[in-house]
């Protein structure tokens, strides 16, 4: 947003939840007589914040004055902060762990890229570590459907066949829930 401004942009448009993380919301920045322009008119008042939306914003954007805080606070920049040190380790912890829970299923962990969103950074690739995982006895779309339909719903990608766990996209205590859960489901799915 900042750069769209600076590079002459007269509105920014963006959201205040995703990479922002605040509350969902719709923000216009830009030149103020076209702010001014956008307040007039009468549709304006069906997209009016209510309190508790500008008080979440005022919240979030107090955050961006520590960038330390950020990280801590806010999932998506954790998330993205992550060193590719601290992503292998990850990614080699949860093969380890896949690999106890199905012995006789292939696991391995790699190199990979993620992306942070469609609309927020497009096309922008994270560099991370996967875990993949190649069953043999069941299709890997039913078990990742498995996955999804679970109470605590578990979310991989699928690619040439093989379940694909991304490190940069779970914290601590979602890994310690995929052994059991992706054993469980391909006992199902047999």
């Amino acid at each position: 947003m900042r750069e769209s401004v600076a590079a002459g942009a007269d509105l920014t448009l963006f959201s205040g939840d995703k990479l922002l993380g605040g509350p969902q919301a719709g923000i216009v920045v830009g030149r103020a007589d076209l702010i001014a322009g956008l307040r007039k008119n009468p549709l304006a008042r069906t997209f009016r914040p209510g309190k508790l939306t500008l008080a979440g914003l005022e919240a979030t954007l107090r955050l961006y004055r520590d960038p330390a805080a950020i990280v801590r606070r806010i999932p998506s920049y954790r998330l993205l902060a992550r060193s590719p040190q601290e992503l292998k380790e990850a990614a080699e912890a949860l093969g380890r762990q896949i690999a106890e829970a199905l012995p006789q299923v292939p696991v391995v962990t790699e190199p990979d890229h993620s992306e942070a969103g469609g609309g927020s950074l497009p096309t922008r690739p994270f560099p991370t570590w996967v875990v993949v995982v190649r069953p043999a006895t069941a299709p890997a779309e039913a078990i990742a459907d498995g996955l999804r339909r679970r109470d605590l719903p578990i979310i991989c990608r699928i690619r040439e066949g093989a379940l694909v766990f991304d490190a940069r996209t779970l914290e601590a205590d979602d890994a310690d829930q995929i052994p059991g859960a992706l054993a469980e489901v391909i006992r199902e799915t047999q």
